[in-house]
């Protein structure tokens, strides 16, 4: 299917799939802003909703973003390539980034669990490896790279559901601590 077919051909084959994760995952990022505008409703605003409310963002948005260039009619490969790349790379240093506050945070709480690391910092450190390795890859024209690049998407918003999920959970557990 692939030695037959043209880079843009292949692109527009994988449009609905692109367009389905990036609507997924802006949906459940209003979802966050409206957890988050829960939380103002408490006495006493949880420390660490920064740590799980903006890496939540983050990953919804890195889901945005790979959708987003996936999506314009490229004349050029290697610019979606490029493109692909920094998504990954920049994902990749924030999930790093995260690593000394999650540290602080179980140190405080005693609460990171395996669960917590792999929803905050490693499962989107590997949806960002996946994706500037695939971009990385669409750069010398292997347009199978494709697949991982929508692996990535989809790891990036599954992160992000399972997080928002949890930030919920966490926000009405605080809210039933409150004084009444």
């Amino acid at each position: 299917m692939f030695a037959s077919t043209t880079p843009i051909e292949i692109l527009r084959a994988w449009h609905d799939y692109f367009l389905l994760i990036g609507e997924a995952a802006s949906t459940l990022l209003g979802l966050v802003f409206v957890s988050v505008a829960l939380v103002a409703g408490l006495r006493e605003i949880p420390e660490y909703r920064g740590l799980f409310a903006s890496s939540t963002m983050m990953h919804f948005l890195y889901a945005i973003a790979l959708s987003a260039v996936c999506l314009p009619p490229w004349q050029s490969v290697e610019v979606l390539g490029l493109l692909i790349t920094l998504i990954g790379v920049a994902a990749s240093a924030h999930s790093l980034t995260l690593i000394p506050e999650m540290r602080h945070f179980h140190a405080a709480t005693r609460r990171a669990t395996a669960s917590t690391w792999l929803g905050i910092v490693f499962g989107p450190l590997a949806a960002g490896a996946i994706s500037a390795a695939s971009g990385a890859l669409l750069l010398t024209h292997h347009l199978k790279a494709l697949a991982g690049v929508a692996s990535a998407a989809v790891m990036f918003a599954a992160v992000g559901l399972r997080n928002v999920w949890r930030l919920l959970i966490w926000m009405l557990e605080q809210h039933h601590r409150q004084p009444k």
